[in-house]
């Protein structure tokens, strides 16, 4: 039986290691799950500590359609789409693992962030880019529910402070009002769970600001 590590305080143990977390990924080609360990390395140290397997394969009992590339089965392992294998899916799936190790205390602040009736569930317009903007969202897959908002975060964030350019999410950003003062809370809740650092926080903040 596969279990999921929670890490209850990452900064009291050192980091893995680049091999170490090579050591993670299986499956696929060479190339893949190479790029899927520089991907990993990129994510904020308390999301890539918590990933315990990352499975590049098209053999998942979580691929229910052609267009879900990955899935993170609670409770196991991490599963990526052969020949999918992009930043933003590695930074997403470790995304759900993190979520579920935070106290049920911060998960409800964090479901408290955006009110349950903007949520739309699973759906078509979940792929349009800028067809959902909602406070609190920062992508129209966000507006699925609160863990799939937490992962688009995550993923997002991950794509702007590494240095991606906008392109992640760009329609999306442009359509919201990151005035609203949500935005703000969402991210000192990150700094405040050290997904952010202070520096990174400041870099994004004025993005957000009123």
């Amino acid at each position: 039986m596969f279990v999921v590590g929670i890490c209850v305080s990452c900064t009291n143990h050192p980091p893995r290691t680049e091999a170490a977390l090579g050591d993670l990924i299986s499956g696929g080609t060479a190339e893949e799950r190479e790029f899927a360990r520089a991907a990993l390395g990129e994510l904020p140290r308390v999301v890539r500590e918590v990933a315990e397997e990352i499975r590049i394969t098209n053999d998942c009992s979580g691929f229910t359609s052609r267009f879900i590339v990955g899935f993170h089965h609670r409770g196991g392992p991490i599963c990526v789409r052969e020949g999918r294998v992009t930043r933003a899916v590695v930074w997403h799936e470790p995304a759900h693992t993190h979520f579920h190790t935070l106290s049920r205390a911060a998960q409800e602040q964090w479901e408290g962030f955006v009110d349950d009736d903007l949520f739309h569930g699973e759906g078509i317009n979940i792929v349009i880019p800028g067809a959902y903007p909602s406070r609190g969202m920062i992508t129209s897959y966000g507006g699925t529910n609160p863990r799939e908002n937490y992962a688009e975060w995550v993923t997002w964030l991950t794509h702007y402070l590494r240095g991606y350019g906008s392109g992640y999410g760009r329609a999306d950003i442009a359509s919201i009002d990151r005035r609203d003062p949500v935005y703000l809370a969402i991210l000192t809740f990150f700094r405040a769970h050290d997904v952010l650092t202070e520096e990174e926080f400041r870099r994004v903040q004025p993005l957000f600001a009123e």
